[in-house]
């Protein structure tokens, strides 16, 4: 396909001029090969992944990735480990326009990469990074995007590139990685393009936190930017997904062409013609994808009990919060529960052993919600109780220690709030006891004229003898490739 260039952006500053026999030797990325020895080459930092630890047998070690971009539009990887890292990642600042020589030139590893070129460098510590003036001859990204709708024909471990309209966002959620026993933070981003399909990509850890709280800020605006996501990975969880990688970059509304026809492409009222062809079937879906019922339906049809999680949306009400417990301590970093044996002892994460000075209070709250067929007691966890109450768990701890009769206005100010409410019913195993157990996702002001709307349907639904709380049929799985993440 056709290549797609994000423009603009700069870099580079702050070291010696490279001389002139250097910058004579400069040569087009797409010219590199293992059998040059003396080679220079000018290029934009497009992507800048984390530092990351291995262990060997000869100990420990730490290794990361740059992707360059040059004015002829050639791509390749470099790799840095160590003494490298110390020397020269500082310099490799994203965006910044650099000139390099003296790395060694190999053989690509193509299946972790979305670089379109056979070879990748290794830096040393000797070899030669430095800044150069961005005179913008270089463009700030370059994007192999391709149709969502070909997706389904990916393969399981393909590293894509893929352009489209935030379609919904999920909330934040927490995982544990089995192999290290800590906490890592996932987001769903439900992506549409043109090609009538929508794929969801997740992102992993920093992502979230660089791009997927802008992102859903804006969605919960009622905004759909475009997110263009280069480098992810194919995974086959519930059909085709895409998951981030420490190599991975993700550009918001890129300034391209593309760009604006997608927007183009939204606002005409295309993209709700028709029905998406969803690769990444199954899992909970955001806003259009979420089943909206009322609190009855929760517990009569069992939702959750086949070993599935179900997501919902309700159109609800706070009628009381339980005080007793409301938040609870946690590490500042793992987020972990901490406990401590009298006031002078130090906070302890009991699983590890860890100890804090002071810890961060996160919501664990208890609420009874209720709309016209009922009530309905749900759990409510940090994100989606920050949302409700307006302010941290932090601040309302220190009221409530204090004694502060702000702590009992504010509980009260939220009961009777009315909102949407996105819910996860899932099983739960208590003491061997199987329950069925409902957390708030996330919570969101409602929208009168939207909510108006979706009763004019309802209405009209009655009116024509159709069963607004019929059941939809599961999902098919999907055909063709795809690949864990």
């Amino acid at each position: 396909p056709p290549q797609q260039q994000y423009r603009g952006g700069g870099g580079g500053g702050g070291h010696s001029a490279v001389n002139r026999n250097e910058a004579a030797r400069i040569v087009p990325i797409t010219q590199l090969n293992p059998y040059q020895n003396r080679w220079s080459i000018k290029a934009r930092v497009t992507a800048r992944g984390e530092v990351r630890t291995f262990h060997r047998a000869s100990g420990p070690g730490r290794v990361t990735n740059v992707d360059l971009l040059d004015a002829h539009g050639g791509e390749i990887r470099c790799t840095m480990f160590n003494d490298a890292i110390d020397r020269h990642y500082n310099t490799l600042q994203k965006n910044a326009v650099v000139i390099i020589s003296k790395g060694q030139v190999k053989t690509a590893k193509r299946q972790f990469s979305s670089i379109d070129n056979d070879h990748e460098i290794t830096l040393e510590s000797s070899s030669i990074v430095e800044a150069a003036q961005d005179d913008g001859t270089i463009a700030k990204s370059q994007l192999n995007s391709r149709p969502i709708a070909s997706l389904s024909q990916a393969a399981k471990g393909d590293i894509v590139d893929v352009l489209g309209v935030v379609a919904s966002v999920e909330p934040v959620s927490t995982i544990i990685r089995r192999n290290e026993g800590t906490e890592v933070q996932k987001q769903g981003i439900k992506l549409r393009d043109s090609s009538n399909a929508m794929v969801e990509v997740t992102l992993w850890g920093s992502f979230v936190t660089n791009y997927g709280q802008q992102l859903e800020a804006l969605y919960q605006q009622g905004q759909h930017p475009v997110l263009g996501v280069k480098g992810a990975r194919v995974g086959d969880f519930n059909g085709v997904t895409l998951g981030t990688m420490s190599s991975t970059s993700v550009e918001v509304d890129p300034d391209i062409a593309e760009t604006q026809q997608l927007k183009t492409w939204w606002a005409s009222g295309a993209a709700s013609s028709a029905a998406p062809t969803n690769l990444s079937g199954g899992g909970g879906g955001g806003s259009g994808g979420d089943r909206r019922v009322r609190l009855h339906q929760i517990r009569d049809e069992h939702m959750g009990s086949e070993g599935k999680p179900e997501w919902v949306e309700i159109h609800g009400t706070v009628q009381y919060v339980k005080t007793e417990r409301f938040a609870y301590p946690s590490h500042p970093e793992t987020k972990k529960k901490l406990t401590r044996h009298d006031e002078g002892s130090p906070w302890t994460d009991e699983s590890t052993g860890q100890t804090v000075d002071k810890p961060v209070y996160r919501y664990l709250m208890s609420i009874q919600l209720m709309d016209a067929t009922g009530q309905l007691w749900v759990s409510c966890f940090d994100d989606a109780g920050v949302a409700l109450m307006g302010c941290s768990a932090d601040e309302m701890q220190q009221l409530n220690e204090t004694e502060d009769p702000q702590f009992e206005s504010r509980i009260t100010a939220l009961t009777f709030k009315r909102g949407i409410f996105k819910l996860k019913a899932a099983q739960d195993d208590w003491q061997g006891e199987i329950k069925q157990k409902v957390t708030i996702q996330r919570f969101t002001e409602p929208d009168y004229g939207a909510e108006a709307s979706k009763l004019a349907d309802l209405v009209a639904k009655l009116k024509a003898g159709e069963d607004i709380d019929a059941r939809p049929p599961p999902k098919q799985p999907m055909m063709g490739g795809g690949g864990q993440a």
